[in-house]
């Protein structure tokens, strides 16, 4: 009769802790949820790459095109972005401002 109960005992002691197991990998895909979720609610990232005019060239016919570079950036915040202005904090929160005669083009992508 004793050992029925203690092989009952443990048994259930073996099933509480599978469940304990199970609820531990949910909680923590639930808490890898919540920091995602914080991160995109409290921290803003963007990454900005910037095509500058390198050269510009007159064909023959008279048509110009223009050859250009690319420069990539992390930035905090987005102040202003126009086609010859662009304004930024930078990650270490120093103020960036890049300006052109030619109109530059821009790639914005919002990380968090």
């Amino acid at each position: 009769m004793e050992e029925e109960e203690e092989e009952e005992r443990q048994t259930i002691v073996e099933n509480e802790r599978r469940k304990g197991i199970r609820k531990g990998q949910e909680f923590r895909e639930h808490e890898f949820f919540l920091l995602r979720w914080w991160k995109k609610l409290i921290y803003e990232e963007y990454h900005l790459t910037i095509w500058f005019v390198a050269a510009k060239e007159l064909d023959a016919e008279g048509s110009i095109s223009y050859r250009r570079v690319s420069k990539s950036y992390k930035a905090i915040k987005m102040k202003k972005v126009t086609p010859k202005l662009i304004q930024f904090t930078d990650l270490n929160y120093r103020p960036v401002e890049i300006r052109s005669e030619e109109p530059m083009n821009w790639d914005l992508t919002k990380v968090y």
